[in-house]
């Protein structure tokens, strides 16, 4: 039976892994948004990541390749939304919870492309070291 890390590997071989994501949170309702979302597109300036900040919501385009850029802003998105989840509201008003568990899945979605980009760029390695040992071995 594979394991899920050689099931990933094997995906992302064949190119089924995706090479980029689009995630979308919407922070319409929670309390400190219009400071949070300056903070947001400074550090998508600084970082160089791909946000789009229209009123309460933040569109992040994410690419295989400059995943790690990003984990400034998935730490303050990350900060706010476990802060908001935090807040006495979410107990007494359901729509508020549910916004907020929908903030929480986008961050659990971003985490998981993520870990996917990690371990194919894992995998890739373990290649290129397979295949010097085998020009090694033919030499």
């Amino acid at each position: 039976m594979k394991t899920l890390v050689e099931y990933i590997k094997e995906a992302c071989e064949e190119g089924k892994c995706a090479s980029s994501k689009s995630l979308s949170f919407n922070f319409a309702g929670c309390e400190g948004t219009e400071d949070f979302l300056k903070s947001v597109k400074e550090t998508a300036e600084k970082d160089d990541v791909d946000v789009e900040v229209e009123d309460d919501k933040v569109k992040v385009s994410l690419k295989k390749d400059s995943v790690d850029d990003a984990e400034g802003l998935f730490e303050l998105i990350q900060d706010f939304v476990h802060l908001r989840g935090k807040d006495q509201k979410r107990a007494s008003d359901e729509a508020y919870a549910q916004k907020i568990a929908k903030l929480e899945k986008a961050l659990d979605d971003w985490r998981e492309f993520v870990d996917d980009t990690k371990v194919s760029d894992e995998g890739g390695e373990d290649k290129k070291e397979d295949k010097k040992d085998d020009k090694k071995e033919e030499e």
